[in-house]
């Protein structure tokens, strides 16, 4: 703490309740040039931490809840100083919170709407899961053309068996090559091959079909939903969502037949195109809203011309306004109709509203006082030079490699199979037919190499360990806990390296830049810190104690 008056209360930690001072008739934990941080301002921040949030424009919360005050001080600080320079009085910052208000209010009325709603049925839930879930066993053969696929599906007919068949279609050249019979959900299929298997009984094939390089005919095997609840639970919540929607659209019908009233007439008649200037003078009201502003047609008008194209000749976008003003006049309405009903019903005057409206009015101010330091922060070429040159490490390429393996059920196995590849074997030879080698479907993903370009930091840790110091056309065992062993084929490893600066002349400028963003903000608090009287009522012990209370009492929605 620069400057002020800290008082700190001398009592116990634990047990005996914190008596804070009152300022306004409400417990105060800091007073700043007067104006108090509230008890309940500072239970409000903590609640932001527990939720990982912040309003905007704030620095991340400190994780120690004691610095919090300092931080409320420091805000405190700035949006006095954003009010003494006028900045809440600016057209920029009336914009903000107006269009705030607006967004506020329509959230609130559209949330009346849908609280009532209840959740879908089970049975709802069942059939819109086993629709998305569905998995389709299948096997399938590619041809280059659609003749020689439907001659296969002609022989296909008579033939006993599918794969047999394939395999001998593929030796004569015919076919192009066959995929062992999988599981897969319609979202990881074509929507042709979709269609095809949707009513297909099993056992039966389908037609050709038109595939990314030729022709497949699919063999469709089998149906089966597998049990997942946590995409159960996905689906019962994608159902209620899709529940409010409607309800939302049903209430925002009604209220726009209840409260808006078109001159369709006057709509019809106004040429959108022929003389914009005259149309945002208009003042002929083209809608009546009940319990809310007219609109008119000005106001369409200036709706309207935010639909010009900037860089095209207006004369080239005839037509445009013309064809969209019926849409536009919609939106307009609907959008008056939502905020009159907000207002008749006093949600404008809600606690709720205004607690978000003071974090708006707050945010928008340190956003602004933000800018302005901003503005006066820049950075040199030389600057980013020497940023990069003392940071290098930050701007710099992973260490990569390719990797490539053969899973074996025990490490013997394995250390046979790795002799024989330092002694000449053909890797892919032993992966196909070494004996003893693993079942692939039980290899965690984060084992299967197959020789793309991976970094190192990406490998398990336990892979990394045992890959130490490999080289280019080393071969590695690495054996996991349960027993079943791993040979590593290492490729082209590559060392991290630094980037040219010119590739990464922006990012470092970004980063130097925000430092001294922080630096300057610092340097303004401090100034303010010293020109203020500041007040803290708690020591760091009972803020924390404060926090630890806080941290244990039911939340009102968890209770």
């Amino acid at each position: 703490m620069t400057a002020g008056l800290v008082l700190v209360l001398a009592l116990p930690v634990s047990g005996a309740k914190l008596e804070l001072p009152r300022i306004d008739g409400k417990e105060a934990v800091a007073s700043i040039n007067g104006e108090p941080i509230t008890l309940d301002d500072y239970l409000r921040a903590l609640e932001e931490i527990h939720a990982g949030t912040s309003d905007a424009g704030e620095v991340a919360p400190k994780r120690d809840p004691a610095e919090l005050v300092d931080r409320l001080v420091d805000r405190r600080l700035v949006l006095q100083e954003a009010k003494s320079m006028g900045l809440a009085e600016s057209p920029e910052f009336q914009t903000m919170v107006q269009a705030a208000a607006r967004d506020n209010l329509r959230a609130l009325v559209l949330d009346r709407a849908t609280r009532d709603v209840p959740p879908p049925h089970p049975g709802e839930v069942e059939a819109l899961y086993r629709q998305k879930a569905l998995e389709f066993q299948v096997v399938s053969v590619a041809f280059r053309t659609r003749e020689d696929a439907a001659r296969f599906v002609d022989e296909i007919r008579e033939a006993p068996d599918f794969l047999e068949t394939a395999e001998n279609w593929i030796d004569d050249g015919k076919a192009l090559s066959v995929e062992e019979p999988t599981f897969l959900n319609r979202s990881e299929m074509l929507p042709n091959v979709a269609r095809e298997l949707d009513p297909l009984e099993v056992g039966r094939v389908t037609p050709p079909i038109s595939a990314a390089e030729g022709f497949a005919v699919v063999k469709l095997m089998g149906r089966r939903v597998p049990e997942d609840p946590a995409a159960r639970e996905a689906t019962r919540q994608e159902a209620w969502r899709a529940r409010r929607a409607a309800a939302q659209r049903d209430h925002v019908d009604a209220l726009r037949a209840r409260r808006v009233k078109v001159d369709a007439a006057l709509l019809e008649g106004i040429d959108l195109d022929a003389d914009p200037k005259r149309l945002l003078q208009d003042e002929r009201v083209l809608a009546s809203i009940l319990g809310g502003d007219p609109i008119r047609v000005r106001d369409l008008a200036a709706a309207l011309q935010q639909r010009v194209v900037p860089g095209i000749e207006r004369a080239r976008q005839r037509g445009r306004f013309d064809e969209a003003k019926g849409k536009t006049l919609e939106d307009l309405a609907t959008e008056a109709a939502i905020q009159a009903e907000g207002k008749d019903l006093g949600l404008d005057r809600t606690p709720e509203l205004e607690t978000k409206m003071r974090s708006v009015r707050e945010g928008s101010l340190v956003g602004l006082f933000v800018r302005i330091v901003d503005s006066s922060v820049e950075v040199s070429d030389q600057e980013v030079r020497a940023f990069y040159e003392e940071h290098v490490s930050d701007f710099t390429f992973p260490e990569t490699l390719r990797v490539e393996s053969v899973a074996f059920t025990n490490a013997a196995a394995a250390e046979r199979s790795l002799a024989r590849l330092r002694g000449g074997a053909d890797l892919a030879w032993l992966r196909a037919h070494a004996a003893d080698r693993a079942d692939l479907d039980a290899i965690p993903e984060s084992l299967r190499f197959d020789g793309r370009i991976l970094t190192r930091d990406s490998l398990p840790p336990e892979v990394r360990k045992s890959l130490e110091g490999a080289a280019s056309g080393d071969f590695r065992l690495h054996v996991e806990e349960s027993g079943r062993a791993h040979v590593l084929a290492v490729r082209d490893p590559l060392p991290a390296r630094p980037k040219p600066l010119a590739e990464v002349r922006a990012e470092v400028a970004r980063k130097l830049l925000d430092e001294k963003r922080d630096r300057a903000m610092d340097a303004w608090t401090t100034k303010l810190r010293e020109a203020s009287e500041v007040a803290i009522f708690a020591t760091p012990e009972e803020l924390r104690e404060i926090a630890a209370r806080k941290a244990q009492t039911p939340s009102p929605a968890a209770r």
